[in-house]
């Protein structure tokens, strides 16, 4: 797992190693530009204009450096600093003086009634150095103006390349909000640790390909801070992505002497005579996630169609009358893992099914969908709800728990899980086109797989059958690692999908065929 960082708590890292560690902030600078000089050296073709674009703050000076580098190299590089020179911070001013007495020149613009001495269309790469991690504010006047002009250019010749120090400048870096206007770049370079607001969208819509550069921060100082809790506003002071190296560790591994009750039992309650393909998408796609077993409650409407499109399930057919909660409760304690909601409708029939499963407080249970739907409309049910348990809202859902607008989550989304978290228990997973999962435990992780492709009908369903599918496997392991692995997994089938198929044409059931590969390549070795 990769660790995340908001940008505040960067620059508290960044703070602690200078002030208590005693590492010299001009070798972070030095450190951190060397990086940003490879990068450009990545992209550069024989005869390339580079230009660097400063602000006076910290990010200007992690410029100025990047400029006195390639300059040094002999690279045919320009430097352009916005804002007072004679003013802001202390390593900018060191930075600027290095930079004269080596003798490299630069042009600046003060305000906006004046121009800066350089065309930014005679340039191959710009390197944008403009505004870090650390802004606070809206950007105006000739910084928006200044990233109008880079955007434009790269927007009129895609062989321009933009280099982003840090952060692509307007991006918050702890949300991904921009800020008024934001540099599109090519290439991120940041520093240390990646930031919630280069993964987050829209920010990551700016960042381009992001690039982690070590600068040489002691990994205790990112501990010592880290678990301040006055620095995050998050449920979690720990935030991660996956990589698809965790995989083989959260998968459960194959056994070759076993039988098909080693791989676990899932019970899936879902589906209603309006709603039958959910039903079928959440059952094969826990079939396809490994586990030994799956058995579908749903109603007598769907047995034509379930038997016949999977013959492999087992079945609980239930009359227009309801189904029989002694019956119920008795597969319930069949499985070993409990699915309820994708197309169940909120019928009479659906809540009292629900109100049985919330009973069941010793096995893992995945709400989804419908299941989420009853909870809303029937809100005592949430303040039943265990650490056993995994609710799987898209953001219309969480509105409807949350008591707000899908536009006020879509704000912060971290923020909208840790209030929800603050006030009931379970693991959340929070989909959107990046997912946010949040367990019993102070953390939080944000899965970076999947695609616009996905955006399709009965996807959900797919993803709670993935899910209830790995924690079957598995139902004593860490069930918020385990949901993780299941949004992970979800979003690589999808990439699978998409690489065969594109984006526009993609189903849920591709989804669903993907795992097949996806799990191949990560099963444990």
């Amino acid at each position: 797992m990769e660790r995340i960082l908001l940008g505040k708590q960067m620059k508290a890292v960044d703070r602690y190693s200078i002030e208590n560690i005693g590492i010299p902030s001009m070798v972070l600078m030095e450190r951190a530009a060397l990086g940003v000089v490879e990068a450009v050296e990545d992209v550069y073709k024989t005869g390339d204009k580079i230009l660097v674009v400063c602000g006076n703050g910290n990010n200007g000076a992690d410029g100025l450096a990047v400029y006195r580098i390639l300059m040094t190299k002999g690279y045919r590089a320009e430097c352009v600093i916005l804002g007072d020179v004679h003013g802001g911070t202390e390593d900018f001013q060191s930075q600027r003086k290095i930079i004269k007495k080596c003798g490299y020149k630069y042009s600046r613009q003060e305000s906006e009634e004046e121009s800066p001495d350089v065309d930014i269309k005679s340039f191959d790469i710009i390197v944008d150095a403009l505004f870090g991690i650390g802004l606070s504010r809206n950007v105006e006047g000739m910084y928006a103006e200044m990233i109008n002009q880079i955007n434009s250019e790269k927007l009129d010749d895609d062989e321009v390349k933009v280099i982003s120090v840090d952060a692509p400048s307007g991006v918050d870096t702890d949300n991904g909000k921009i800020m008024g206007i934001a540099v599109r770049a090519d290439i991120t370079v940041t520093f240390g640790k990646s930031k919630v607001g280069l993964v987050m969208y829209p920010g990551a819509a700016y960042a381009g390909e992001v690039r982690v550069w070590d600068i040489g921060i002691p990994w205790s100082v990112y501990g010592t801070v880290l678990f301040d809790s006055r620095i995050s506003p998050y449920v979690g002071e720990e935030i991660f992505q996956f990589e698809k190296s965790d995989m083989a560790e959260y998968i459960s591994p194959r056994i070759p002497y076993s039988h098909k009750g080693t791989y676990g039992k899932v019970l899936v309650i879902a589906g209603s005579a309006e709603y039958s393909g959910a039903a079928y998408l959440c059952e094969s796609a826990a079939y396809k996630s490994g586990c030994g077993l799956v058995k579908v409650v749903t109603s007598m409407e769907n047995k034509a169609m379930l038997t016949v499109m999977m013959p492999e399930g087992l079945y609980e057919f239930y009359s227009a009358e309801g189904m029989d909660p002694d019956i119920l409760k008795e597969d319930m304690e069949w499985a070993d893992a409990i699915i309820i909601g994708p197309g169940l409708g909120q019928s009479e029939n659906a809540l009292n099914m629900l109100k049985t499963v919330i009973e069941e407080k010793e096995k893992p249970i995945v709400i989804d969908a419908d299941g989420i739907n009853l909870l809303s409309s029937n809100r005592e049910l949430l303040l039943q709800l265990d650490d056993n348990m995994v609710l799987t809202p898209h953001l219309r859902e969480m509105s409807r728990l949350m008591e707000t607008s899908v536009s006020e989550i879509k704000k912060d989304m971290l923020s909208a899980v840790s209030a929800f978290k603050r006030r009931y228990k379970g693991t959340l997973v929070l989909k959107d086109a990046r997912t946010v999962v949040a367990g019993p435990k102070k953390e939080l992780f944000i899965n970076t797989t999947g695609n616009s492709g996905m955006a399709t009908g009965g996807s959900g369903d797919v993803l709670a059958g993935i899910i209830g599918g790995i924690i079957a496997q598995d139902p004593n392991f860490d069930i918020a690692l385990k949901s993780m692995t299941g949004v992970y997994l979800h979003g690589m089938a999808g990439d699978m999908a998409a690489e065969e198929l594109g984006e526009y044409a993609m189903t849920a059931s591709n989804i669903v065929d993907g795992l097949a590969m996806v799990l191949k390549e990560c099963k444990r070795r």
